[in-house]
């Protein structure tokens, strides 16, 4: 309904609901601001979309485990490709080094997921 990325977006910023560090929750407002947080992490035009349909709710996120992954992935493999070593990129990210080197391995398949 709002798009891969700005999904994406909107579970990262999100705060985590329960004693599941995963699970996510959302009440979705009838009427969307452009001040209203939920506007204001994926813009005011894509917030109004489940406004529409889920108005008065409260929505649980996927974790978007893997979409983030990859979306993460691809960015690792961007910056390594503009120069940065790993030890930069896993600064950039907050991340280990071992997990720079997994998603370098893995940048050509999520890449090809992703479209690009």
């Amino acid at each position: 309904m709002i798009g891969r990325g700005d999904a994406v977006r909107l579970v990262e910023g999100t705060r985590a609901s329960g004693k599941r560090r995963w699970r996510r929750s959302l009440h979705v407002p009838t009427e969307m601001s452009a001040e209203h947080r939920f506007a204001s992490m994926i813009g005011p035009e894509a917030a109004t979309r489940p406004s529409f349909s889920h108005g008065n709710c409260i929505v649980e996120l996927p974790s978007c485990f893997a979409l983030r992954k990859a979306y993460l992935s691809d960015y690792a493999q961007r910056l390594s490709i503009s120069g940065a070593n790993q030890a930069e990129i896993a600064r950039e990210l907050g991340v280990e080094l071992k997990t720079v080197k997994s998603l370098l391995d893995t940048a050509d398949y999520w890449r090809h997921r992703l479209g690009h």
